[in-house]
């Protein structure tokens, strides 16, 4: 019993400075700054939400034919000082997602259309990264292409390596669609080779003429990230060895996107737009009563 009353005592004198420090102003200053520290989710139907996006809406289909938008999910930086998930409106994540895109975006002919939501992804430094949020923000970003952006084009989701956590959250997010806006999915798009995950993720997907499709980009070098973490930019998600290689191969790729497309996708009619309501005159039978009363 004697023996027992010291680690009592020291059990109770730890409970109690626990306590203390937990009352403590400063300490609930930075509980409180930890749990709201987390990243809001983007509200897609603001530019200021994707890393690109046409600055006017591109021709669409019943102005001017078939022709196909580019969504490309941005690209998971390779290295990232902190832990957590990295909020979309910093700086220095948005200069890397847009040098990232930059070096690829002129193999591509500059009208374009290329769509690139700003995602809440979990830091590579963080131990177990967490990609529930930006599964979440992939879902809305496309329900926001299709509902309010899509001028009855089709389009090819384009996938850079290390995005393999995402295709779940794209296929879901597809599977809500009508049949007619998944009939002008064309294609989920690999940019790259050598990602394992991401030809696993990409595994039995099926839409427009067959997929996965590749474009020839290859990876960029990661041994730097995993021996002295750079910030980012330091390490490009992905590079262009030969953008010449990479512009002829989208030709080519979007030459079969089209050949399909035009003979065997319905083009979709173009929207009404909103009714005018008019009143109507009451009618009156022979004996003056109104027929609607």
């Amino acid at each position: 019993m004697l023996k027992s009353f010291p680690v009592a005592f020291v059990a109770l004198l730890i409970a109690v400075s626990l306590y203390a420090i937990a009352k403590n102003p400063i300490a609930m200053a930075l509980n409180a700054s930890a749990a709201t520290s987390a990243p809001v989710a983007p509200d897609y139907a603001q530019t200021t939400s994707w890393i690109t996006r046409p600055d006017t809406p591109p021709p669409s289909v019943w102005e001017a034919g078939w022709d196909v938008d580019l969504f490309l999910l941005p690209p998971w930086p390779k290295a990232w000082a902190a832990p957590g998930t990295i909020d979309p409106r910093d700086g220095a994540y948005r200069r890397a997602q847009t040098e990232a895109l930059a070096d690829i975006r002129e193999a591509w002919p500059a009208e374009q259309a290329v769509y690139s939501p700003a995602l809440r992804v979990p830091s590579p430094a963080s131990r177990t990264p967490d990609w529930i949020a930006a599964q979440a923000d992939l879902e809305a970003a496309t329900e926001t292409y299709f509902e309010d952006l899509n001028t009855g084009r089709a389009v090819a989701f384009v996938v850079p390596a290390g995005a393999g956590e995402l295709i779940p959250a794209l296929k879901a997010a597809l599977a809500a669609r009508s049949d007619l806006e998944r009939s002008r999915v064309i294609s989920i798009t690999a940019l790259g080779t050598g990602d394992p995950a991401l030809d696993a993720a990409l595994e039995g997907c099926s839409f427009g003429d067959g997929c996965p499709d590749t474009l020839p980009v290859h990876t960029a070098p990661t041994w730097r990230a995993r021996v002295a973490p750079q910030p980012p930019g330091g390490v490009h998600p992905f590079r262009t060895d030969d953008r010449g290689a990479l512009s002829s191969a989208y030709t080519s790729l979007k030459a079969r996107w089209l050949s399909h497309l035009n003979e065997n996708v319905s083009k979709p009619a173009e929207p009404l737009g909103d009714f005018e309501t008019i009143g109507l005159a009451p009618i009156h039978t022979a004996d003056g009563a109104r027929i609607d009363e």
